[in-house]
């Protein structure tokens, strides 16, 4: 790496949301034979600027979601072995996932890339690892969640202090119980975070009441992850994935209730919801896998679908159905100690916090878990 392109980087570090450095850098790859990057850099740098819906606007986020689909796995070369996930954001990672293992000499990663987002997992209760990390003024959200984190814990992480710009907190599914209350209402990490996650931990209602009454809407006990994170889809036995036409992508739910479609714009976003019965005649409860098949192929066929894997943040097809973070059920069971419930849903938070994956929701009942990373679901 020459020096002028670690200036440009080091400048993009030191003041993220200046799209100005982003785009000097792009005209710098431009320059320096690498006209693909600078073109994505350019075109995630636009979307984030103008997030209304549009032809135009679908067309372009379109392109850059080809670009990354293409060049990712060189883009993202920098983090292979260290991180298990990560997301671009206005043409560079600004999410990562890190084990803490991970966290010794990663130094360099925090000094090119302007990470604002950064989840650690592995510190099984101990604080000390963080001490690995350089100051980083730029992350705005620090996600803590399933490391065992006691009320030792809490007091260490108020003494580390790499995060001074921190805005978000997640301590979800950690050992903390009403001992540490105290700390966090009056630690000063804790003041100044816009937002306190604390789902899932031995707090009493109580307590919580507390700490509603002390923090207000900067506390909330819902375990849900960062929003706009991005899941993958592919082709599964229940449902086709895709790209449509307009630059839509869906994913198609058949069963013996009839089917459901869910359309997206290239970024993810939930765009449309539609749903279709079977043929004329049919009982559209109690459509047989013949029919299922029928209504699959007549559908897709309509749609003109190309088959491809899609990428899409969370939605639901109704109240019942869909990609959910935790159960608020869970969520209640797993902050009892010792409890029948609690060790009933022990294989649930251990999908959840440790394999990163999320629950599907099927319209019969059934728990099934999408994998972030590969798109792969599975049953319990």
């Amino acid at each position: 790496m020459s020096s002028t392109e670690d200036g440009l980087l080091r400048a993009i570090v030191t003041e993220p949301d200046d799209d100005t450095h982003r785009l000097v850098y792009a005209d710098w790859l431009d320059d320096h034979g690498d006209p693909v990057r600078a073109e994505f850099i350019r075109a995630q740098v636009q979307l984030a600027r103008d997030p209304t819906d549009s032809p135009e606007r679908r067309t372009l986020a379109f392109r850059a979601r080809q670009l990354l689909d293409q060049h990712e796995a060189e883009w993202a070369a920098v983090l292979e072995g260290l991180a298990s996930e990560w997301t671009f954001r206005r043409g560079f990672i600004e999410v990562i996932r890190l084990h803490q293992e991970r966290l010794v000499g990663c130094a360099q990663l925090f000094a090119h890339l302007p990470i604002r987002i950064l989840a650690i997992h592995g510190l099984e209760g101990r604080i000390g690892p963080l001490a690995d990390l350089p100051p980083s003024p730029q992350v705005l959200a620090l996600d803590l969640t399933g490391n065992q984190l006691n009320l030792d814990g809490l007091q260490g992480l108020q003494f580390a202090r790499p995060f001074s710009g921190l805005e978000r907190l997640s301590l979800q599914f950690n050992h903390l119980d009403d001992a540490a209350i105290p700390l966090l209402t009056a630690a000063d990490f804790c003041r100044r975070t816009g937002l306190l996650r604390l789902g899932g931990n031995y707090l009493s209602e109580t307590g919580r009441n507390r700490l509603r009454v002390s923090l207000g809407s900067r506390v909330s006990f819902v375990c849900e992850r960062e929003e706009g994170s991005l899941y993958t889809f592919t082709d599964q036995r229940a449902f086709v994935t895709g790209w449509v036409t307009e630059q839509r992508q869906v994913l198609i739910l058949v069963d013996y209730g009839g089917g459901r479609a869910a359309f997206f714009d290239p970024e993810g976003n939930l765009l449309s919801i539609e749903r279709r019965g079977g043929p004329p005649g049919s009982d559209d409860h109690q459509l047989s896998e013949h029919l299922q098949e029928e209504l699959l192929d007549r559908w897709t066929r309509e749609l003109n679908l190309t088959p491809a894997p899609i990428r899409v943040k969370r939605f639901r097809f109704d109240e019942s159905e869909g990609v959910r973070d935790f159960s608020r059920n869970y969520e209640e069971w797993a902050i009892i100690p010792g409890s029948e419930d609690a060790n009933a849903v022990d294989s649930w938070i251990r999908y959840w916090q440790e394999e990163n994956q999320f629950a599907w929701d099927w319209s019969w009942g059934s728990d099934w878990w999408l994998d972030r990373d590969t798109g792969e679901v599975t049953a319990t």
